[in-house]
């Protein structure tokens, strides 16, 4: 992929690039103040798709099974990096997101009480961490296990991540 960083003729190759993957374009009023000043963003289901310099961002709850079918793919294992790992890891343990039954992402009892000592001056940042989240003794029970963010190095990976969001019905 072009590196993309400041061009400013950076949305034809965006638009290119999403349209040959199959997703969907979503047009921006003003470009973004970022490495790449797109006013373009893709959207599948409910994936977003962003252009950094020379991969693409992807934000979204992938669940497990569908991310360790990704990794199996040799494309996939390379080029659709967890979490925007430069080893590119399995989808393991360490990169999981639990999500509960009430959609909110678990963390573990004890980072409730880590949380608490670090927000004891500011109860009102306390009050909103301790809202966003559910606290489990063992997240791997009560919730559902997803990877929620990729880095995509090429087309090729582009493509085989909206063909499996595409399969699994996650669109």
């Amino acid at each position: 992929m072009k590196n993309l960083a400041g061009r400013e003729d950076c949305d034809k190759f965006i638009e290119e690039e999403l349209t040959k993957c199959g997703i969907e374009l979503i047009r921006l009023p003003a470009r973004l103040r970022s490495e790449v000043p797109a006013s373009i963003i893709g959207r599948l289901g409910k994936f977003q798709f962003h252009r950094a310099w020379y991969y693409w961002v992807v934000q979204g709850l992938m669940p497990l099974e569908v991310a360790q079918e990704l990794y199996a793919d040799p494309v996939g294992k390379t080029d659709v990096r967890i979490k925007g790992h430069c080893g590119c890891p399995p989808p393991e343990e360490r990169w999981i997101t639990w999500v509960g039954k009430n959609g909110k992402r678990l963390l573990l009892l004890k980072e409730r009480a880590e949380a608490v000592k670090v927000f004891e001056k500011r109860k009102d940042l306390l009050e909103r961490f301790l809202s966003e989240f559910d606290f489990s003794e063992n997240p791997s029970v009560e919730g559902e296990a997803f990877i929620d963010s990729y880095h995509i190095d090429s087309e090729l990976g582009l493509r085989i991540f909206a063909d499996a969001l595409k399969k699994h019905n996650l669109v």
